[in-house]
């Protein structure tokens, strides 16, 4: 049996082995046994080989012997009856170390030499497949603890992760609250400069053209003033007269006609005004006005710009009695009012 052999060595070794199992059996004597035989031993007759076959019927046969009868065909015919067949073999001539040839030796020697050859090779071959099976154990061991460790990492990455974003969280909440207390810091100061550059335009002076008169119009002169430290812009007056005998609702400007004027007024000057439609006061209602029934009512807004385009407006509402002086004008219980903005409105 062959444990980790090559082909080789095998096939040698089984090839041999034959060999010399046949040379024995058949006790094939070599020259020189021979001749040491017939020196020592005569010669001896040949092993006679006896063989009895299956011959005696055919003698018969040929002797003229007569053949035995036939049985009847009630009895059952007898098989034939084969001798054995007896071999004898002569034993080998002379001593069993006489018929061993060098040669013979060297090649069990040989044979001894490759099996050893096997068996080390086969030793070897077990030492590196345990060094490699050791090896790929060490490997998975290897993979299995990276494998932990790229799961720690993991679970260290996310951690981290998490207590940044924590971190970052916190951080933009107190920018924000930082920054929304600095904007209105910030938006509180650009109120009080504002408020304290912005203009403050409004309307005084007021002065009725003349008493009104059946069929004739008349006018009330408005005047302007500013009295802040930066000009008001873009000004735009607007006004609506009326004859009641108790003060009239507010006049929503948005409604009314376009204003026909726009201007400036630099802070410190008085001598800018403006003057109402003209109107006409006829019938019933100019006796009532005459009898102190009915004043007359004007309902007047400037609206204008500051230097920082931030919109602003002014209203009045005045009323005039007949008989009094005609620029003598008292104010009404509403409808005079300022704006306050020191941001853009919405």
């Amino acid at each position: 049996m062959c444990l980790n052999l090559d082909f080789l060595s095998c096939y040698i070794t089984g090839y041999l082995g034959f060999r010399y199992e046949t040379r024995l059996m058949t006790n094939e004597p070599n020259a020189e046994s021979k001749k040491k035989a017939g020196e020592s031993n005569p010669p001896q007759p040949a092993p006679e080989v006896l063989v009895q076959k299956e011959g005696s019927l055919k003698q018969g046969k040929e002797s003229g012997e007569p053949e035995q009868p036939t049985e009847t065909r009630n009895t059952p015919a007898q098989p034939p009856i084969i001798p054995p067949i007896v071999v004898q073999v002569s034993q080998p001539e002379g001593p069993a170390g006489d018929r061993i040839k060098w040669t013979d030796i060297a090649i069990v020697i040989l044979t001894a030499g490759i099996v050893l050859t096997a068996i080390i090779q086969a030793c070897i071959f077990t030492k590196q497949w345990k060094e490699m099976h050791a090896a790929g154990e060490q490997t998975d061991k290897l993979i299995r603890t990276a494998n932990e460790i790229k799961s720690a990492l993991i679970v260290a990455n996310q951690q981290n992760l998490d207590a940044v974003n924590r971190t970052l969280k916190a951080s933009q909440e107190n920018a924000d609250a930082s920054n929304k207390q600095s904007y209105k810091a910030l938006d509180t100061t650009i109120e009080s400069f504002h408020l304290d550059q912005r203009p403050w335009a409004y309307m005084s002076q007021y002065v009725l053209s003349g008493e009104p008169e059946e069929n004739k119009e008349f006018t009330i002169k408005i005047g302007m003033f500013n009295s802040g430290k930066t000009p008001a812009f873009d000004v735009t007056p607007k006004s609506q007269v009326f004859n009641y005998n108790v003060e009239p609702p507010e006049t929503d400007f948005t409604k009314a006609p376009e204003a026909k004027s726009r201007g400036l007024v630099p802070p410190g000057i008085t001598e800018i005004s403006f003057t109402t439609d003209p109107m006409k006061i006829v019938g019933p209602s100019l006796s009532a006005y005459n009898n102190g029934i009915n004043s007359i009512y004007v309902h007047a807004r400037i609206d204008y710009v500051d230097a920082f385009k931030m919109p602003h407006w002014t209203t009045i509402c005045i009323f005039h009695i007949h008989g009094r002086p005609l620029s003598e004008f008292q104010y009404c219980e509403r409808g005079n009012d300022a704006d306050s903005y020191t941001k853009r409105p919405n």
